[in-house]
């Protein structure tokens, strides 16, 4: 997140506003997480250093999507097939759901984030599987296919993945 989004936003936003005038809009809800629990319409933004508002922070999901559709706008696809995340493809911070969810209706982005793996010789993501310090994405689908504890294969979890792989076809 830091290198791929937030560094890259900053320059924009110092090479485009060096007066410094200039605020930043999210999308963050508090009932996303724990982290976002205490969002407050407007805060400040350390990283930025500039005014912070969240318009949505007391919204539910369901009230982000009723807004969507009441304004004839269209919710992202992605949602209708079960990702919770899809903002990137996949995200880093995807649970076992979406990464199984990935790899099985679109195989060919686990093939991308593999490609680009063995590019750099770097993994993709940070470390989420019991035991491991680094988490190849053949790893992390594996793990996605697992019970809690990422060590014994959920025969129900890998039987949805194989009806989503042909739900595709």
């Amino acid at each position: 997140t830091e290198a791929l989004k937030l560094a890259p936003i900053r320059r924009w936003i110092e090479e485009n506003y060096p007066d410094g005038n200039y605020a930043r809009f999210t999308g963050v809800r508090r009932d996303e997480s724990l982290a976002r629990s205490d969002r407050q319409w407007r805060e400040w933004d350390d990283y930025y250093d500039c005014d912070l508002y969240n318009p949505v922070y007391d919204w539910t999901k369901q009230m982000c999507f009723d807004y969507v559709r009441a304004h004839k706008e269209q919710v992202n696809p992605l949602y209708a097939l079960g990702f919770t995340r899809v903002g990137c493809a996949p995200c880093i911070n995807s649970g076992k759901d979406d990464i199984l969810n990935w790899a099985t209706r679109f195989p060919e982005m686990i093939d991308k984030v593999r490609a680009w793996e063995q590019h750099v010789g770097r993994t993709f993501f940070a470390p989420c599987v019991p035991g491991m310090t680094i988490n190849w994405i053949d790893d992390v689908v594996a793990w996605a296919k697992t019970d809690r504890g990422g060590r014994q294969n959920n025969l129900f979890r890998i039987q949805i993945g194989r009806a989503s792989r042909r739900e595709r076809v």
